[in-house]
């Protein structure tokens, strides 16, 4: 699946974001493909106790954060662009992880 509504409003989902974060409630983390064509595990943040954090997705390792519409806290080139099954980004992408 495509990102194709992003920056319409960064602190609300799209259809795309809602599935995601759908998926990473069931899952825990998804493998999610980034402009830049970089394969990373994403988690939904939703750790509303500290008062200076809202929602949003993260990587594992908290290298990368984005708004709730996929885009990057950091830099467009970490925009999430695409997610699909773990086993096909991982088959795709198998020597990058």
């Amino acid at each position: 699946m495509i990102n194709t509504a992003m920056a319409v409003k960064q602190d609300e989902y799209n259809v795309f974001t809602a599935k995601l974060a759908d998926k990473c409630r069931e899952q825990g983390s998804v493998l999610v493909q980034l402009r830049n064509n970089t394969i990373v595990s994403v988690k939904l943040y939703e750790d509303l106790e500290d008062d200076d954090e809202t929602v949003h997705f993260t990587s594992g390792d908290y290298d990368y954060s984005w708004h709730l519409d996929g885009s990057s806290f950091k830099s467009f080139n970490y925009d999430i662009m695409m997610m699909g099954s773990n086993n096909l980004l991982s088959n795709r992408w198998g020597d990058y992880l």
